[in-house]
């Protein structure tokens, strides 16, 4: 039997995102929820989904969602949840979320017409604003570090703040609300029913309450079947009002990096290991980095616990001096990292 369009389209966002290491599921759920919201942008469904996608830093929450956008091609826009406040206090209001969103559709635009960007102060100034709006109206929003919400307390009661987590709930029903990049503006009418809003962050600490509910050990967090076992009420637990957590009705896990996992990304073609070597190679310098070696720099990486993020720390720490080295040393010389060597050291042959 042949695929349909749509299923085809899914498989394709699930193959394009394979660089994204370890995360398996994710990619499959992702690329579900992306092939619906090209059905939205599409005309078919009339509201965006919305979902928490969570899972330790450094596991790919941004990079996945940005990379499978770019593949289906719809807007995207990856913001700091943090930089946010309710309307009427210092800081940037929520509805200035949506703004990146409106600059990537006319990034979009533009590339996709060979148009040199417009020159104008903001994408809101464009003369094109009424196309870029209803472009990104059916965009894609990752809202990042969404969780330190949940810490936020109110300097005048004491207590945890949830205005701010009322005021996204508003978006997440679908309304409309006024984007503007001056506080003096109005600015302009947005609906925020079609788009795909993701509430993504680490939620430190909500592993453990799930174990409690179940009345399981550590253990079993490694296990994949864990991870299905997460409901909305544990969010709830964990402090997003319950109206909210209600409707973010989907959720995407990324499971934690192991070490064979950062040790893929390591050795990934056009990776971090590819580009240390074409430079030292440049330098007439012959790379002498056994396999087995990088290994050795993943289980490294892998106790920073900052999950892929932890790579070029440690690729700098291990050759960053070298590369100097080889620089002033005339070829032939050779790079060479034993295994248990925490640095590269450059030698004449």
């Amino acid at each position: 039997m042949l695929k349909t369009a749509t299923g085809s389209r899914t498989s394709q966002l699930f193959l394009a995102s394979q660089q994204v290491i370890g995360q398996e599921l994710a990619r499959r759920q992702l690329a579900v929820m992306l092939t619906r919201q090209l059905e939205v942008a599409q005309g078919r469904w009339l509201k965006g989904d919305r979902a928490i996608i969570f899972g330790r830093t450094g596991t790919g929450k941004s990079y996945l969602t940005k990379i499978m956008c770019e593949h289906v091609g719809l807007p995207f826009a990856d913001c700091n949840a943090t930089q946010f406040t309710e309307t009427g206090y210092a800081g940037d209001d929520l509805s200035q979320m949506f703004l990146p969103l409106l600059e990537s559709a006319a990034r979009m635009k533009d590339a996709s017409t060979g148009a040199e960007p417009q020159a104008v102060s903001s994408v809101l100034k464009r003369d094109d604003i009424t196309e870029l709006t209803q472009l990104a109206a059916t965009g894609v929003i990752l809202l990042d570090e969404f969780d330190k919400w949940m810490h936020r307390m109110n300097h005048q009661s004491g207590r945890l703040d949830t205005a701010i987590q009322a005021e996204l709930l508003k978006m997440v029903e679908g309304s409309f609300v006024y984007v503007s990049d001056n506080e003096d503006e109005a600015g302009i009418a947005f609906d925020t029913s079609k788009v795909l809003i993701l509430c993504a962050g680490a939620f430190v600490g909500l592993i453990d309450r799930v174990l409690q509910r179940m009345g399981r050990d550590r253990t079993f967090a490694d296990n994949e079947a864990f991870w299905l076992q997460v409901e909305q009420s544990d969010f709830v637990r964990y402090g997003i009002i319950p109206e909210l957590a209600g409707r973010l009705a989907k959720i995407i896990f990324l499971r934690p990096l192991q070490k064979e996992h950062l040790a893929q990304i390591i050795r990934l073609p056009g990776g971090p290991m590819d580009e240390l070597r074409q430079r030292f190679e440049d330098m007439g310098c012959e790379w002498q980095v056994p396999d087995v070696a990088l290994t050795y720099l993943a289980d490294i990486a892998l106790h920073k616990d900052v999950g892929a993020r932890g790579i070029d720390a440690v690729l700098w720490s291990a050759f960053g001096e070298a590369l100097f080295k080889a620089s002033v040393t005339e070829p032939p010389c050779a790079v060479v990292l034993n295994v248990n060597q925490p640095k590269a050291q450059v030698m004449a042959i």
